[in-house]
């Protein structure tokens, strides 16, 4: 089924007489057909017979797309009579017929092809809101054949073993049977992935390029293929977006008096949770003919002394 057409033809009917074998006496034998107890060619699906236009030849033609036939086993008919000699007229004169059969078989049960197709890379992933990726469907002839589709394995493009993104870290409807979310929005062949702030600075999901193989299975036959997408989560630390230091201001000090302290606001870092660290740089306070002040930077507050 759902295959070009199939073609047959069946041997031709005889009349054998005695005493006398040789001769014309009885006429043509006209033949008639049925399938499934209806007569042909009015049953142009799936069986028909057909006469050659061009050639005269007669043959049967079997062509279907009729699921409803999968599985079944239905008979066909041939019955040969005298054209000159109803049975109605005469009743003992000789009629003969012919049952077979046509077996329809699943051709889910071994595909004409099954192709995987390329598929598109999702956007790249920045720890914020729902990574998406749409499949595109391999390719099944006939196209009736039903294929699951599983996420099958990651790898790190860099080489480096991945112990950290498993397909169990993806949310993936590989079944193809419109099936849709809360909003009614069909998720066949979508996948989601999702992480968070956390997820980052514990290294749990950390930055890279992922090589997912979706494998493809037909239900029917076990057949199966495989292609891949790259997920790739973005270092949003490296470079962060951006890092501000704060506004300083300037200090006045009077000589001898107590240690005049000053907290600057802090840096500020986009995204927040980036780590990062800061250094500071104290300018030589001491004259060569005077004491030595002090001061110093701890914690983020700046003292300044000089007795």
């Amino acid at each position: 089924m759902f295959d070009d057409p199939k073609n047959f033809t069946v041997s031709d009917f005889t009349l054998t007489t005695t005493p006398i074998a040789d001769h014309d006496l009885c006429g043509d034998i006209t033949v008639s057909y049925t399938f499934d107890g209806v007569p042909l060619p009015a049953s142009l699906d799936p069986l028909s017979y057909v006469t050659d236009p061009v050639t005269g030849d007669e043959y049967f033609s079997i062509d279907s797309e009729n699921t409803d036939l999968i599985g079944e086993i239905k008979p066909y008919s041939l019955k040969a009579v005298l054209a000159n000699y109803d049975k109605a007229t005469y009743p003992g004169v000789t009629e003969s017929s012919v049952t077979k059969t046509i077996s329809f078989n699943d051709p889910c049960d071994d595909p004409f092809t099954f192709t995987a197709e390329d598929q598109t890379d999702p956007a790249d992933y920045s720890y914020t809101g729902t990574l998406e990726f749409a499949l595109n469907q391999f390719t099944i002839t006939p196209s009736i054949c039903e294929v699951e589709y599983t996420c099958d394995s990651i790898a790190r493009s860099d080489g480096v073993t991945n112990t950290y993104l498993p397909c169990s870290a993806l949310t993936f409807d590989g079944t193809i049977d419109e099936s849709t979310d809360a909003n009614g929005v069909v998720t066949d062949g979508k996948l989601t992935f999702s992480a968070t702030s956390d997820d980052y600075t514990n290294d749990v999901y950390p930055p890279g390029e992922y090589v997912v193989t979706i494998k493809g299975t037909t239900t029917d036959s076990g057949d199966e293929t495989t292609s891949t997408m790259t997920i790739t989560i973005v270092d949003v630390c490296n470079p962060p977006q951006s890092i501000t230091a704060p506004g300083y201001a300037d200090q006045d000090y009077i000589l001898t008096t107590s240690p005049a302290n000053y907290v600057p606001a802090d840096f500020t870092i986009v995204p927040s949770y980036c780590p990062f660290s800061t250094a500071a740089t104290i300018t030589d306070l001491s004259p060569n003919t005077l004491p030595s002040p002090t001061s110093s930077a701890a914690n983020d507050e700046w003292a300044f002394f000089y007795d």
